[in-house]
């Protein structure tokens, strides 16, 4: 289990795709972008994300542009991406 504290996630490794969301904080990032507990995130800005750590190096490369970053997630049999906006005090630098 690891966090990702800077998203408000709770990551698992997977099964083969990418980790796992385990937890999702309140008043997140990864709140905000609608993410939930057993979405399979396997993608972030079009690159795989077989890892917490990829996940969490593809989110900050795009949140230090100030960019939301594009995560692709499976939700059950449906596949979605959704934006993470980077964190308030972060976004316009």
């Amino acid at each position: 289990m690891e966090a990702t504290a800077a998203l408000g996630l709770v990551l698992r490794p997977g099964r083969g795709l990418g980790p796992e969301i385990e937890h999702v904080e309140m008043r997140s990032a990864a709140r905000e972008a609608r993410l939930r507990a057993r979405d399979v995130i396997v993608a972030v800005g079009g690159r795989p994300a077989r890892t917490a750590a990829e996940v969490l190096r593809g989110v900050r490369s795009f949140h230090e542009a100030g960019e939301a970053a594009p995560v692709r997630v499976l939700r059950g049999r449906r596949e979605l991406t959704v934006e993470v906006a980077p964190p308030a005090g972060a976004r316009g630098r």
